[in-house]
């Protein structure tokens, strides 16, 4: 919290990244065409578009597989699941079924 204040005050951004990978949602976000089927998500989907214009978010394309976030939220297997944890977190104490 203390490093937003400061960035603000010194009014300082720095652009995140956002990976993703659905090539579809990389789409959407990036073009400003009219999509018929995204009128629910028209809230988000414009203030995303706004952070990007003004610099502040990039989107990446990230593949399915190196998604590690995904270990998080997703029912992986065993081992996916303690090499993106590995990755994560370090080697603390993690180790597979097969060493």
């Amino acid at each position: 919290m203390a490093e937003n204040l400061i960035l603000e005050s010194t009014n300082v951004h720095l652009r995140q990244t956002l990976f993703i990978d659905n090539q579809s949602a990389i789409s959407i976000a990036s073009n400003h065409g009219y999509h018929h089927g995204t009128q629910h998500i028209n809230f988000r989907l414009h203030f995303i578009r706004n952070l990007i214009e003004e610099d502040k978010l990039e989107i990446n394309y990230l593949d399915t597989k190196s998604m590690i976030a995904d270990s998080l939220t997703k029912n992986n297997p065993y081992n996916k699941s303690i090499n993106h944890l590995k990755i994560i977190f370090g080697n603390k104490g993690l180790s597979s079924k097969t060493e």
